[in-house]
């Protein structure tokens, strides 16, 4: 384990949610009818299909029936299942994201599809260079990794160049939980639910070894639905929904990642000075700019060898602060200072 884990997809792994998650579990297990754990509905099971529907539309302004929602084992995890709609639908060139989650693009290339890459700026996606592809990958609220917000315009446009082509854009709403400066980003699907394919997950706002995710349908989408996760997770995460521990929880965690955050920039700008940091504050995650020239992925293995786990694009580093306590922050720009 690294002394100091600045990887950019980790949560908080300090077990906040157990207490909460524990009773739900054991409120399942005691009520639930022993004839609810023969085979499971492939969608999932209705009570969390039914509470994911409407705390979606709540907190991040989803559009959507129950009947949409397919409870998965995570977003990551039902990527291959996406690639196989999309090539039934008779996709094979997929736009993405430039720079984006490297995963994306080998699940992609595994699966026969062709990745088209988009350039990313400060603004978002350039919709102004759009392909002529079948589908998009996007991370509107919160760009992966650079950081950046879609804004309202190229929101617009994205819509537009979607319906003008027939075309499937995918949301990965990632971490747009965690806004620290203002009220979350709404969902592009809210704006375009007849051309947006919505998905999400537990990952960064429980823990990632939950493995329970979500994908939202547009209307008259009927798929074969990948194989959910265990029945009695599935009623443990509906019971957190509708008790309300849900927001609960993403109430303290926001306020818990937006002091961490301040205390690793803080520490960074005064240890490197020097090196400009960019990124909306939101998420779980900041985008440091290194010096002209300098390798991005040497300084990360150099960083690895002095304790510090943490992600590298051309030119830059990609430093999570989720779960890092504020304490070591000085301790972990230290660390990277000596990397470089």
């Amino acid at each position: 384990m690294p002394k100091f884990d600045l990887r950019p997809a980790l949560p908080a792994l300090d077990g906040a949610f157990r207490p909460a998650w524990g009773r739900a579990l054991h409120r399942a297990l005691r009520t639930t009818p022993d004839a609810r754990f023969g085979y499971p509905d492939p969608r999932g099971e209705p009570e969390l299909r039914a509470a994911l529907a409407a705390s979606l539309a709540r907190r991040r302004g989803v559009l959507a029936s129950a009947g949409q929602v397919l409870v998965t084992g995570g977003f990551g995890p039902s990527l291959p299942f996406v690639w196989r709609l999309l090539a039934a639908r008779g996709v094979r060139r997929v736009a993405t994201e430039d720079p984006c989650w490297p995963r994306l693009t080998a699940t992609l290339t595994r699966a026969g599809l062709h990745p088209v890459p988009v350039t990313v700026d400060e603004h978002g996606l350039r919709t102004d260079a759009l392909p002529d592809v079948g589908a998009i990958f996007v991370t509107p609220a919160h760009q992966y990794p650079t950081g950046a917000v879609l804004e309202p315009e190229r929101r617009a446009a994205l819509i537009e160049w979607a319906r003008d082509h027939r075309a499937l854009v995918i949301e990965d709403d990632y971490d747009a939980e965690f806004r620290y400066d203002r009220q979350p980003v709404g969902s592009l699907q809210g704006l375009a639910p007849d051309v947006v394919l919505y998905g999400g997950s537990t990952s960064k706002t429980l823990a990632p070894g939950l493995r329970l995710g979500w994908l939202v349908l547009p209307p008259g989408m009927e798929v074969d639905a990948p194989a959910p996760p265990p029945v009695l997770d599935q009623l443990a995460l509906a019971d957190l929904l509708i008790r309300g521990d849900f927001d609960r929880h993403l109430r303290r965690q926001r306020r818990l990642y937006q002091r961490r955050r301040e205390a690793l920039l803080d520490a960074l700008a005064e240890r490197l000075p020097e090196l400009a940091i960019s990124g909306a504050a939101a998420g779980l995650h900041a985008v440091l700019h290194l010096p002209a020239g300098t390798n991005a992925h040497d300084v990360a293995r150099r960083a690895h060898d002095q304790g510090v786990a943490l992600d590298a694009i051309d030119g830059r580093l990609i430093v999570g602060y989720a779960n890092l306590p504020e304490a070591q922050a000085p301790a972990a720009a230290n660390a990277l200072a000596q990397a470089l």
